[in-house]
């Protein structure tokens, strides 16, 4: 059995830049996304390497791109009836039905991302793990905030219009 290679080699480096030469990844013939699906698409399918996708992944991978282009769609017509609406014929006040389902699209949004294996703890590891790379970050940026004033770092040149 061939051993795969660990994630920070350098094989592994050349491959990244070569599945991102390639571009985004499509989706199968028979499966059709609409204009809105897009963005959604490319963050999913760009969320593990090219090469993991199987066709019954990016089957998935569209439903979950449309499930996440209908969620704001969702919550922007809820902001503009209401959380209440009055029911026709009755003129009760019910809770908008929408509610329920946004909340059925936000929990399949979720089962798909796990089924896909692009969750935070698929793609970042460990919260603990997490935490050490923020603080990294936090002080990389406390440091390069220090450093702002310095002469002998060079500052991108502003743009002139």
């Amino acid at each position: 059995m061939k051993r795969k290679n660990p994630h920070n080699s350098t094989t592994e480096t050349a491959k990244a830049f070569q599945d991102t030469a390639e571009g985004l990844i499509q989706p199968p013939p028979h499966v059709n996304l609409r204009s809105q699906d897009w963005p959604h698409w490319e963050s999913v399918t760009t969320a593990k390497a090219r090469d993991a996708w199987t066709t019954a992944d990016l089957e998935i991978a569209a439903q979950l791109a449309r499930t996440m282009a209908d969620i704001p769609r969702l919550r922007s017509e809820i902001d503009i009836e209401g959380d209440t609406i009055v029911q026709p014929g009755t003129g009760n006040t019910v809770v908008n039905p929408r509610h329920k389902i946004l909340d059925a699209a936000v929990k399949r949004s979720i089962t798909l991302t796990r089924l896909l294996q692009i969750h935070p703890l698929a793609t970042q590891g460990r919260s603990a793990d997490q935490a050490g790379r923020n603080q990294a970050q936090r002080q990389t940026s406390d440091t390069a905030e220090s450093m702002k004033d310095d002469d002998l770092i060079a500052t991108p040149a502003k743009r002139r219009h």
